[in-house]
């Protein structure tokens, strides 16, 4: 499963809990009871009730059967009464393939923005990665930092929505140090990948390997850009391409300095 999918399903999820939803069989009675109030409060302009109703035909929930058409319609309906998960749930289904809507960004954007206005911090990352990565006229570094930022400020601190900010700080960080977006500033890259990498203990790891290694923003250590290096090599997103430079740049240090690294790994632990 993707890890756009797994956030869509886990944020489906969580929600359906939040409304006594969660572990509902067909073969339970009450369930049937529970769907038809559920219904009942939707069909009279229940904003909640017409989310849960997308969420269950979305999900296949409660012996609904998936068909995306009808979460599409129940979703809209409670994301125009203002409901943000829903919001941000249309702007799923609009932004990925699959999920029975032609795929359209702009319409993505459009629903994002306003999950985002209702403090949906899954919106501001979800719009920072669309302007950051799109391969047509969207791209827009400059955006993309603006809601990374967001992202960044935002003032939920679920374990998620925390793990959702060291992310974007990571993101950010590198788009300091590459100047995307915004002009170079090595020092503020090292000050924000450093936080990410020790708070998260997955993110900016080979970033932070490179900035030491490159001496830009930091003086020049080579123990610890192979320490960060071989951690990102470990654990972290880049994982071939860290150990490739890690190696790289032993041919450089002496039997010490690579013993001395090795050692600094071991024994690294992220911050709680």
């Amino acid at each position: 499963m993707s890890i756009k999918s797994l956030l869509a399903t886990l944020v489906v999820s969580l929600s359906l809990a939040a409304n006594g939803m969660a572990g509902q069989h067909v073969s339970d009675g009450s369930w049937s009871s529970f769907m038809r109030q559920v219904l009942k409060e939707a069909e009279q302009g229940d904003a909640k009730g017409q989310y849960s109703i997308g969420a269950s035909y979305q999900r296949g929930y409660g012996g609904v059967p998936k068909n995306f058409a009808k979460a599409l319609e129940w979703y809209r309906k409670a994301a125009e009464g203002g409901h943000a998960d829903a919001q941000l749930q249309l702007g799923w289904m609009y932004r990925d393939d699959g999920y029975g809507v032609p795929k359209d960004i702009v319409k993505a954007i459009e629903w994002f923005r306003k999950a985002a206005e209702g403090g949906k911090l899954s919106a501001t990352l979800s719009l920072a990665n669309i302007y950051a990565t799109d391969k047509g006229a969207l791209h827009d570094y400059a955006k993309a930092m603006m809601w990374y930022r967001k992202t960044v400020e935002h003032p939920s601190d679920t374990p998620l929505d925390k793990d959702y900010k060291l992310w974007a700080l990571a993101l950010l960080a590198s788009g300091y140090y590459w100047g995307r977006g915004v002009p170079p500033n090595y020092a503020k890259a090292f000050s924000l990948c450093r936080k990410a990498a020790e708070e998260s203990g997955r993110y900016c790891l080979s970033l932070l390997g490179t900035i030491y290694r490159d001496g830009k923003g930091v003086p020049q250590d080579y123990v610890e850009a192979h320490k960060w290096l071989n951690l990102a090599a470990a654990k972290g997103r880049s994982s071939y391409w860290a150990g490739k430079e890690r190696d790289k740049l032993a041919l450089k240090m002496t039997p010490n300095q690579i013993a001395e690294a090795q050692r600094l790994a071991r024994e690294w632990k992220p911050k709680k």
